[in-house]
Formats: C-alpha cells, sequence, structure tokens
C-alpha cells in the first residue's frame, strides 16, 4: 500500500470515529424500586442502555433520541427492575460506549426500609469547590443526591451546564439525581437535561416537572418550585393533597421536602417569609419531618418550628444547605437557629424505621452538626446543642426545649471535633432512645 493511500485511509478514520456518550446521569421518572432513566448526550442519532444483573448485561433499551445544541440527547428508561438490586449498565452504540457502571434500585415499598441520601444545594461558581463536594458526596456513597437547586450561575447558558456534568458525571452516573429548580437554574435547559417525576403523570410539558413527589423505602419526598411565576394556588393543592395521600400510607415513615428559597436563614438573603406562611402550616399539618433550601450560601439548622416559633413539640426542622460550590456567605443565627456555619458542604442523611440522623460534613468529610429524629417519649433531661465550637467558627442557639409526649424527640450536636461515623452516631442514638417509644404513623 503506498503511503498516500494509507495516509488517506488514517485521516479518514480519524475523521470518521464516534466520540464516547458524555454527561451520562441517573434520575427516576417511574417508582425508584423498579425503573432506571439513564441520560446521555453524544454525536450520535441513535443510542441504547445494554443493562443485567450479575455482573453481566442481556437486556437491551433504545433510547429516546432529540437533537440537543448541536449534538443529540439520549433517554432511555428502564422498566421491570428488581427492588433493591444491583445492575451494571453502560449506554452508547456499537462504537462507542460509555465507561461499564453499576447503579442500584431502591428497596422495596417498606416501613423497615434503611438508607443513605445526600442533600446539597447551589454548587454554582467554583468548579474546584464543586469538585471538592461531589468527592465528598461519592465517598458517603448515597442511595441517591437531593439538590435544593442553583446548579449553574446562568441557566441559559450551555457551556454551564457542560462544565457541570463534566465535574458531578462520576456520582450522578452511578447513584440518581433529583433536583429542585433554583432562581439560577430558570429556563427549559434544565428539564431538558434531567429526567424528573412529574406531578400529572398523564400529563406532557416541562411545567409537569416543575414539582414532584417519589417515594424511596419507608420516606416520602415532595420536591416544590419556589420560583416567581410558579404555579401558586395549583402547587399548593397538589402538595395538600400528595401529602395528605403519603400521611395515609403505612409504609411512609418520614417525609422530607426540598426547595430553593429557604422559610427560614440567617443569612443575606433571608427568610422567606411569604413561603413560611403558605407553606410552613400544611408541613405542620401533615406531619412533614425536614425540609432542606439553598438560595443562601451557608449551612443553618433551624430548632423545629410550627407557626413561625420554635414548637415546644413537634415541629418541622428546616435546614439551608447552600454550600456546595457556590460563593459561600457569612451568616450568624436567629431565635430559630440550632446552629449555622459558613462552610462548603453537604449533608448526609441516613433513615431507619425510627429514626431519621443527619450529619453535615464539609469537603475533607469532618462532621460539624450531627441531628437525630425519632418518636420516643420524654427524656429525662432534654438534649441541647453543644454550643458554638471553640473556634467560634460556627454559631449556635440555646438549647432544645423537652418536648411533651408523644412528640418528636431531637439529639444533636455541633461544633467541631465531632468525627462523625458509628461512635457519634451511636451515642446520639442512644440519648434518643432513652425511654424511647415506637414512631407512631400521622
Amino acid at each position: 500500500m503506498n503511503t498516500r493511500l494509507l495516509l488517506l485511509l488514517t485521516t479518514f478514520a480519524a475523521t470518521t470515529a464516534v466520540a464516547a456518550p458524555s454527561q451520562v446521569h441517573l434520575g427516576w421518572q417511574g417508582p425508584t424500586d423498579t425503573t432506571m432513566t439513564v441520560t446521555w448526550r453524544s454525536t450520535e442519532p441513535t443510542g441504547v442502555v445494554e443493562y443485567g444483573k450479575d455482573g453481566g448485561y442481556g437486556q437491551v433499551q433504545p433510547a429516546v433520541s432529540v437533537a440537543y445544541e448541536g449534538t443529540y440527547l439520549h433517554e432511555a428508561q428502564l422498566t421491570g427492575l428488581e427492588p433493591g438490586t444491583e445492575y451494571r449498565y453502560r449506554c452508547g452504540v456499537d462504537q462507542a460506549w460509555s465507561p461499564d457502571r453499576v447503579f442500584a434500585t431502591a428497596p422495596a415499598p417498606s416501613a423497615t426500609a434503611s438508607f443513605r441520601f445526600a442533600a446539597y444545594g447551589d454548587s454554582r461558581t467554583d468548579d474546584a469547590a464543586r469538585a471538592r463536594v461531589r468527592a465528598a458526596v461519592e465517598r458517603a456513597r448515597p442511595a441517591f443526591s437531593l439538590d435544593s437547586g442553583d446548579l449553574v450561575d446562568s441557566g441559559g447558558v450551555q457551556a454551564l451546564w457542560d462544565q457541570w456534568f463534566t465535574t458531578m458525571e462520576p456520582l450522578v452516573a452511578t447513584s440518581p439525581f433529583v433536583s429542585a429548580v433554583g432562581n439560577h437554574d430558570v429556563g427549559s435547559r434544565f428539564f431538558r437535561q434531567f429526567p424528573l417525576p412529574r406531578h400529572a403523570p398523564a400529563a406532557t410539558g416541562y411545567d409537569d416537572e416543575a414539582y414532584f413527589s417519589f417515594d424511596y423505602g419507608n420516606t416520602h419526598l415532595v420536591v416544590l418550585y419556589s420560583e416567581s411565576g410558579s404555579a401558586g394556588d395549583a402547587q399548593e393543592q397538589w402538595l395538600e393533597a400528595d401529602l395528605a395521600r403519603a400521611a395515609a400510607n403505612p409504609a411512609v415513615r418520614w417525609t422530607v421536602v426540598t426547595f430553593h428559597r429557604p422559610p427560614y436563614s440567617s443569612g443575606s438573603h433571608g427568610s422567606d417569609t411569604g413561603l413560611r406562611d403558605r407553606w410552613g402550616p400544611v408541613f405542620e399539618r401533615y406531619g412533614v419531618d425536614l425540609v432542606f433550601n439553598g438560595h443562601d450560601h451557608h449551612y443553618e439548622r433551624s430548632h423545629p418550628m410550627a407557626g413561625g416559633e420554635r414548637a415546644t413539640q413537634g415541629g418541622v426542622t428546616y435546614v439551608v444547605t447552600g454550600g456546595a460550590g457556590a460563593p459561600v456567605y457569612s451568616v450568624g443565627a436567629s431565635a430559630f437557629t440550632a446552629f449555622s456555619r459558613s462552610v462548603h458542604h453537604f449533608v448526609e442523611v441516613d433513615v431507619t424505621a425510627n429514626t431519621l440522623s443527619l450529619e453535615a460534613r464539609d469537603v475533607d468529610g469532618v462532621v460539624f452538626d450531627t441531628l437525630v429524629l425519632t418518636h420516643p417519649s420524654p427524656l429525662a433531661e432534654p438534649p441541647a446543642d453543644a454550643g458554638p465550637p471553640p473556634d467560634g467558627s460556627g454559631q449556635a442557639g440555646a438549647p432544645i426545649p423537652l418536648p411533651a409526649s408523644p412528640a418528636r424527640v431531637i439529639a444533636a450536636r455541633s461544633g467541631c471535633g465531632l468525627g462523625g461515623g458509628a461512635a457519634t452516631l451511636t451515642s446520639l442514638l442512644a440519648l434518643a432512645a432513652a425511654g424511647a417509644l415506637r414512631r407512631r404513623h400521622r
């Protein structure tokens, strides 16, 4: 073969090579225990997901593919999966596949399910900080991630989304990602790129994915839309009906809500009292346990709140977790504050039948705030926050008051040197379980 022909063949092969899929991520559009949706981008107009159990493939699901930003966006929903099962998968075409990866389905709906998820928000502008938070979340090995919004700085700029996916793919390609919409995310690019449940399953259109709910094991999770131009009364009517159904479901032991703008915050944006007045009574009426927000770039956990005041029994705990990469804001403490700190971080949440435990961790994995929710009988002495750390880098409110039986008891510790892990959690559970009664279903 002469040199000129060899050069022409080599050049042709190089120009016709198929690029590997990119921006691979997981999500849900159906039941979390029997479905999984895989989304990716590529230069090819078609694609499939190959998947199977026991370390092999064996099943193929073609994707729905659409032209997007000079490439193609592919989405394949895998159905008929087995609960609590690991699946190996790859996506792409014969000429180019994604790396071989593994995902796991949720356990079957059950009051006794146990699992871990991660909560965070406001990754926005600092990609290096975002990468450190992502690496810390990866080490926690959550079943899924719950984001309170503001993933990027400007939702209309595709290059920022491309950067987000490049940084986050190692996590979101193996652990499903669910997000609320933040004020910086608003626009169709958010909804086109993320597979999300719909609040009206038979309907179509991006607005149907702006707020929704899903169940994972024994927990009901609600994602709301808190930006201007939201569904207003329609969303609130849906929320009331959704929480009523969850409260009547014997498999649901815990209810967690997320949305972007915080009803309680001591940061620069402050509390959104309009949302507090509209949604707070609904959360209280149906026994919502925990609310995650962002918008202010810090960490802040409230005391249990009811009617805009610290609750003497029951109440809803609100957590601002806006430290996933955006520049952190300074934060103080308010009457509703149990603990606050200005730091890049995420929140690790462990769920069992009778306890929901929270550990706030910085990018090095160091725990700086811990909370356990349960429903025992009154403690002999009320648990108290440990106060601000010795170096003054955090803010703590007053001790948590003794709740009246049979309300939820909260055990909490805050400050430096908690360490986290089994020892910290075991001691907190022992405190919370003293004289405990089995949690009553709402």
